[in-house]
C-alpha cells in the first residue's frame, strides 16, 4: 500500500512539474538525440489539417514511432499503458478499445464500437482483425471523448489514428533493419527502405515477421483419449499450440508530379496465426472444495496460473487481412486544398475454442450451462469482413481569420459467416460435422448460423473557426450521419426446431443523427492556452441475431454530450516541459448493454438503458526534456454511473428461469417473485478503471566518440475494473489491479543500436478481460535483446 501511494504521489507531482522529450527519427523506429534538450512541437491531424496540439481545443495523447519503440509498444494492446483512461481488451478473437469506459465491452458483430481505429487516415476494421503489429510507424494519436464532427458515428468514446512512414522524395536508399530474440523463443525481424524512383516519385517497402512459442500449457484430462494422465500440448491432432506465427508487409508509393498534386498509395498485407487464444474459468482460481457460483457446486480443481488451460476441444485463432488506401491531395492556387481518401479492407478471421473452458470433470466450472451440462461444448467461426470507404474534404488555407473544412463520407462494413454454417456453438458429439442435418438433430440445442450482415454509413460534415482576436477563437462544427444495418442470415438455435426448420433473419434498421462540437479557446500568452467545448457523439443502433419471443429484433442508437475544460502550458522551465490538464463530464442517452437471451444463455442481445448514464473525471499529461534526462507521465481519474436499470446477471440466468416472474428493465420484477432481478443503478460501466497512470523516464549517457548508453524505465498502473454492469465478483467479473514494469538499456554507436528490453518484469499475472465467463490473461514477462541498424 505504501508503494502504491508513493507512486501515485510521484505521478501527480510529475503532472504538475515534469515531462518527457518527444522523439524524432521516426523512420529508424528508435531514439533520437536527447541531448538537444528541447521538446519538439506535437502535431495532430484529426481535424483534416496539421495543427499544434498545444494550441488546439482537443484532448489527445500523441506518440511518435520512437516513443512506441522506447516503450516496447508492439500492437494495440500496449496502448492502454500510454494514455490516461484508456483500456484495451483482448477478448480471444479481436481487440476492443475503451476510452473513459466507452468502447466495446462485449465482443460480437452486433455490438457497435465506441472508439474508431484509423490507419493512415482511413477507418479500418471495428473489432475483428485489429491485432496488427506496429512497425515502421510515424506516430499514434489517441483522441479522448466524442469525435462526432470529423470521425463520425461510433466515436462516442474517442478515436485512435495510426500513421505509417511515407517514402521520402528526393532522398536516398534510407531505412532501417531490426532483429530481436527473447524468451519463449521469440524471434522478430522488421525493416524498411526508401527507394528513390525519380525527382517526383519514391517508394518505401517495409516488412515484419515474428515467431514465438505459446504462453500456454494445454492439459487434456479427458479419459477417452489414448494418452497418459495430465498430458500436455500435442496429445492429439488439434490440441497442439504452436504459438505465434505472423508476417506483414507494406508497400508505400508517394508521387508528387506538380507542386499542387500529391498522390499516396499504401498497400498492407497481414497473416497472423496465434496458435490459440484460450481462457480459464473463474472456478480454476478458487480453492478445491470452494462453492462455485451460482450453483454452489464444490470446486474440484485449482490452479492459479492463468496460462494453464484445461480443454477437451481444439484451440486456434488465425487472422488474414489486406488493405489498400489511396489518398489524393490537390492544392488550388488560392490555397484551398481538395482531398480524397479511398479505402478498401478485406479480411478473414477464424477462432476455435473449448467453450465450457474445461475438460468436463467439474460440473460447476461454467455456469452458463448449468450443473451436469458442460464438458463438450465448443465454439468455431469463420468470418469474412470487408470495410470500404470514401471521403472527400475541402480545406481552407490556414492563414485566414476564418478557416473552414467541409466533407462527405461513406462507408460499408460487411460481415459474412461462411457456408456451411461456419459459426457454431455446439456440443461435442455433433463435432466435427456442425452442419445442421438429421444425424445431429439439425443442431437442436446448439446455436448455428450462416449469412451476412451489412452496415452502411453516409455523412456530411463541416467546421468553421473564427479568430475573434489574435488570442481568442471560436469554432463550430457539425455532422449529419445516417446509418443502416441489415441481416440476411439463417439460424438453427435454441428457439428453432429439431426437424430441419431454420429461423430466417432478414431484418433491417436505420437511424440518423446530427452531432456537433462548439469550442472556444484563449491563448493567454505564449505558453498558456485555455479551452472549453461541448461535443456530441452518436453510435447507430443495430440488429440482434435471431430475434424471438425473448430477443428484440433491434436496439436503438446511443448519443452522448461531453462538456470539457482544459489548460495547456508549454513554457515550464523555459520551454523544457509542457503539461495538459482537462476535466470532463459526459451524459449518455440510451446507452447500449449486452444481456443474455433467457431461452439461450449463450446467445446475447443488445438493449438500451432507459435512463442517463454518466461519466466524469480529470486527466493530465506531461512531457519534459532537460538535456540528457527526459520523462513523461499521465494520470486519469474516472467515475461512471449507470442510471436506473433492472436486469438479470447472465451467470444466474438458469436459476432465474426457475421462478415465474420476469424482469422489467424500468420497474423491476413483474408477474411474480424474481429474486435474481436486481437494480444496477449507480454501478460503473464495464472496463472503466477509476484510476490509471503511467510514467516513463530515460537518461542518455554520452560515452564519447559517438557512443551513448541510455537506460529507460516504464511503469503503468491500471486500477481494478468490472467486466459486467452487475458487479458480481463471485463469477469473475471483477478484474484486478495491473501494475506493469518495463525497462530498456540501449547502447548506441554510430548507426547501430543494441538494446536489452524487458516487459512486465515483475511477471504479474492479470486478467485482461472476461468474455462470456472466460478469463483471458494479459502477456507474461518477456525479455530479450534487440539490434537495430539505421542507414
Amino acid at each position: 500500500m505504501k508503494l502504491k501511494l508513493g507512486l501515485s504521489a510521484s505521478v501527480l507531482a510529475l503532472v504538475c512539474c515534469g515531462g518527457a522529450h518527444a522523439q524524432t527519427s521516426a523512420n529508424s523506429g528508435s531514439s533520437a538525440s536527447a541531448s538537444s534538450g528541447g521538446i519538439e512541437e506535437v502535431v495532430v491531424t484529426a481535424e483534416r489539417r496539421s495543427e499544434n496540439l498545444m494550441t488546439t481545443p482537443i484532448t489527445a495523447s500523441v506518440l511518435t514511432g520512437a516513443d512506441l519503440q522506447n516503450r516496447d509498444v508492439v500492437n494495440v494492446n500496449d496502448l492502454q499503458f500510454l494514455a490516461p483512461n484508456l483500456t484495451v481488451n483482448d477478448l480471444g478473437q479481436g481487440v476492443d478499445f475503451d476510452i473513459r469506459g466507452i468502447g466495446k465491452g462485449e465482443h460480437n458483430s452486433q455490438t457497435p464500437i465506441g472508439v474508431v481505429l484509423y490507419r493512415d487516415g482511413a477507418s479500418t476494421f471495428p473489432g475483428y482483425l485489429t491485432a496488427e503489429p506496429f512497425y515502421d510507424i510515424k506516430g499514434v494519436e489517441v483522441y479522448r471523448g466524442p469525435q462526432g464532427t470529423f470521425v463520425g458515428q461510433n466515436a462516442t468514446g474517442g478515436a485512435v489514428f495510426v500513421t505509417t512512414n511515407d517514402p521520402v522524395i528526393g532522398g536516398g536508399y534510407d531505412g532501417y533493419v531490426q532483429a530481436q530474440y527473447g524468451n519463449y523463443n521469440d524471434a522478430q525481424f522488421q525493416g524498411a527502405v526508401d527507394i528513390p524512383i525519380s525527382d517526383t516519385l519514391a517508394v518505401r517497402v517495409s516488412g515484419f515477421g515474428e515467431r514465438e512459442d505459446s504462453f500456454y500449457s494445454i492439459i487434456d484430462r479427458n479419459p477417452v483419449d489414448a494418452c497418459p494422465n495430465n498430458r500436455y500440448d500435442g496429445c492429439k491432432p488439434g490440441y497442439k499450440n504452436n504459438g505465434l506465427r505472423e508476417a506483414a508487409g507494406r508497400l508505400s508509393v508517394l508521387w508528387h508530379p506538380t507542386n499542387a498534386l500529391t498522390v499516396s498509395l499504401k498497400y498492407d498485407a497481414l497473416y497472423q496465426d496465434f496458435g490459440a487464444a484460450p481462457a480459464v474459468p473463474y472456478s480454476q482460481l478458487l480453492p478445491v472444495g470452494a462453492p462455485v457460483a451460482p450453483y454452489g457446486v464444490p470446486n474440484d480443481y485449482h490452479d492459479s496460473n492463468l496460462f494453464h488451460i484445461r480443454a477437451d476441444a481444439p484451440e486456434g485463432r488465425m487472422d488474414r487481412m489486406q488493405r489498400t488506401i489511396l489518398k489524393l491531395d490537390y492544392l488550388f492556387g488560392n490555397g484551398i486544398k481538395f482531398q480524397s481518401i479511398s479505402d478498401y479492407n478485406v479480411g478473414n478471421t477464424r477462432w476455435r475454442t473449448d467453450l465450457d473452458l474445461t475438460d468436463g470433470k467439474n460440473p460447476g466450472d461454467f455456469p452458463y450451462f448449468g450443473p451436469g451440462t458442460n464438458g463438450n461444448w465448443l465454439f468455431f467461426d469463420n468470418v469474412g469482413e470487408k470495410v470500404y470507404s470514401q471521403e472527400f474534404n475541402i480545406v481552407s488555407p490556414d492563414n485566414q481569420r476564418i478557416t473552414w473544412v467541409f466533407g462527405l463520407y461513406g462507408q460499408e462494413n460487411d460481415y459474412t459467416w461462411n457456408k456451411p454454417y461456419q459459426f457454431y456453438i455446439t456440443v461435442g458429439p455433433r463435432f466435427p460435422d456442425p452442419t445442421p442435418n438429421p444425424a445431429n438433430l439439425f443442431q437442436y440445442g446448439s446455436y448455428t448460423f450462416q449469412g451476412k450482415t451489412t452496415n452502411r454509413d453516409l455523412a456530411a460534415f463541416g467546421q468553421v473557426e473564427a479568430k475573434l482576436s489574435d488570442d481568442v477563437s471560436v469554432s463550430l462544427g457539425g455532422r449529419w450521419t445516417t446509418t443502416r444495418s441489415k441481416n440476411d442470415a439463417i439460424f438453427w438455435n435454441y428457439g428453432g426446431t429439431p426437424f430441419g426448420t431454420p429461423a430466417i433473419d432478414n431484418n433491417s434498421q436505420s437511424s440518423s443523427h446530427l452531432t456537433y462540437k462548439a469550442a472556444i479557446d484563449w491563448k493567454v500568452n505564449e505558453g498558456d492556452y485555455l479551452y472549453g467545448f461541448v461535443a456530441t457523439g452518436y453510435t447507430g443502433g443495430g440488429l440482434n441475431a435471431a430475434p424471438d419471443a425473448f430477443t428484440p429484433q433491434q436496439f436503438g442508437p446511443v448519443t452522448d454530450t461531453d462538456y470539457e475544460l482544459g489548460w495547456k502550458r508549454s513554457s515550464w522551465f523555459d520551454g523544457h516541459m509542457r503539461t495538459q490538464v482537462n476535466a470532463f463530464y459526459t451524459e449518455y442517452n440510451d446507452f447500449q448493454v449486452t444481456l443474455p437471451d433467457p431461452a439461450a444463455p449463450l446467445r446475447t442481445y443488445e438493449v438500451n438503458l432507459p435512463e442517463v448514464t454518466k461519466n466524469y473525471g480529470v486527466e493530465a499529461e506531461t512531457q519534459a526534456s532537460f538535456g540528457a534526462f527526459s520523462f513523461t507521465g499521465s494520470v486519469g481519474l474516472l467515475k461512471t454511473k449507470i442510471g436506473n436499470f433492472w436486469g438479470i446477471d447472465p451467470a444466474y440466468n438458469r436459476l432465474a428461469a426457475l421462478f415465474p416472474g420476469t424482469c422489467n428493465p424500468t420497474t423491476g420484477p413483474t408477474g411474480g417473485a424474481q429474486p435474481y432481478c436486481i437494480n444496477v443503478k449507480g454501478n460503473p460501466i464495464t472496463y472503466a478503471p477509476s484510476f490509471t497512470y503511467n510514467l516513463s523516464a530515460q537518461y542518455v549517457f554520452n560515452l564519447g566518440e559517438g557512443n551513448t548508453l541510455t537506460p529507460r524505465v516504464n511503469f503503468a498502473h491500471v486500477s481494478s475494473q468490472w467486466a459486467s454492469i452487475f458487479d458480481n465478483s463471485a463469477v469473475g467479473y471483477h478484474l484486478g489491479v495491473r501494475n506493469l514494469l518495463g525497462a530498456q538499456l540501449e547502447w548506441g554507436t554510430g548507426t547501430w543500436l543494441v538494446s536489452l528490453y524487458g516487459d512486465n518484469l515483475l511477471n504479474k499475472q492479470y486478467v485482461a478481460s472476461n468474455n462470456s465467463g472466460g478469463l483471458y490473461a494479459g502477456p507474461p514477462r518477456q525479455y530479450g535483446i534487440r539490434l537495430t541498424k539505421v542507414f
